[in-house]
């Protein structure tokens, strides 16, 4: 009956017979199911049904050679299963989908495929298709000023530039421009320096204390000069986030200076022109008016 019509089998099913009764068997082909019943087979083609039992991420295709179907995970998943069974997960999830580690994985839109982003604070100094991303303070330092420092922002990693001792910042369309100081000092007068000690203090965090109340700002930074018969002329403190300050109280002598932020902040650098021996003073304490 099988070289007659198949023996009735659909046509992608290999008709044979039943080795007690002889009766005609079909069997859907490799490749096919069977969506009809059991005594009437209808064979179409697997990948139309529950997609082939391949993962809803995966394609699913036919080998060329079998006819067996080939799960393969679609454009933006990989591979995570073991062995013959595919399993198709977010590339993202995996590797950081191949990324550099300062890079943000995500998708295109149109097709899927993964794309790498450098994080805020760094670029991309790779070649090509290839996403290298590097820290953008050691690239062109970081688009800062040549006479600046370039750092990053704890919070968000962004770029800040900081002008370097020697310099204030001029700012030019919102960017930091910085040009060198040159002070000519009044006879008698000298420069002094912050104790180095103290850069890179906070507030809040250093030592708190009180402080008089100032329109400049909530935040106070008191400034002491060492010894006893060195007075403060004028001070100039640098701050990460707000930058020069040179406005100051003097309370309750000339040799204390309290400088004010608006918000909380890093000291970075601080200087002096004052009138007596002494070039060194030293960051006392911070505090917070109400």
């Amino acid at each position: 009956s099988c070289q007659v019509n198949n023996g009735g089998c659909d046509s992608n099913a290999a008709c044979s017979h039943d080795a007690s009764t002889n009766i005609v068997v079909c069997s859907c082909k490799n490749g096919y199911v069977n969506s009809g019943t059991d005594s009437v087979i209808k064979c179409i083609d697997a990948c139309q049904v529950n997609n082939g039992g391949c993962d809803s991420n995966a394609t699913c295709s036919h080998d060329a050679s079998t006819n067996g179907v080939v799960c393969s995970c679609k454009n933006g998943y990989v591979n995570s299963g073991t062995g013959s069974v595919i399993k198709c997960t977010d590339a993202c999830q995996v590797n950081n989908g191949g990324c550099d580690s300062n890079a943000t994985c995500s998708h295109d839109a149109s097709t899927n495929g993964v794309v790498c982003s450098c994080k805020n604070g760094f670029v991309n100094t790779g070649c090509g298709t290839t996403v290298k991303c590097t820290d953008s303070c050691q690239v062109n330092n970081g688009g800062c000023d040549s006479n600046a420092a370039c750092t990053h922002d704890a919070s968000t990693n962004a770029i800040v530039c900081t002008c370097k001792s020697g310099y204030t910042n001029v700012p030019t369309g919102g960017a930091v421009t910085c040009i060198q100081v040159t002070t000519t000092l009044a006879p008698g007068t000298r420069k002094a320096y912050l104790n180095s000690t103290y850069a890179g203090s906070t507030n809040p965090g250093f030592q708190q204390g009180e402080c008089p109340v100032s329109a400049n700002g909530a935040y106070g930074w008191h400034f002491v000069m060492t010894g006893t018969s060195t007075s403060i002329v004028s001070i100039r403190c640098v701050f990460k986030s707000a930058g020069v300050v040179t406005s100051m109280i003097q309370v309750p002598s000339d040799k204390h200076a309290y400088v004010f932020t608006q918000t909380g902040d890093t000291l970075l650098e601080a200087s002096a022109v004052v009138n007596g021996p002494n070039t060194e003073f030293n960051l006392s304490n911070v505090c917070k008016s109400i």
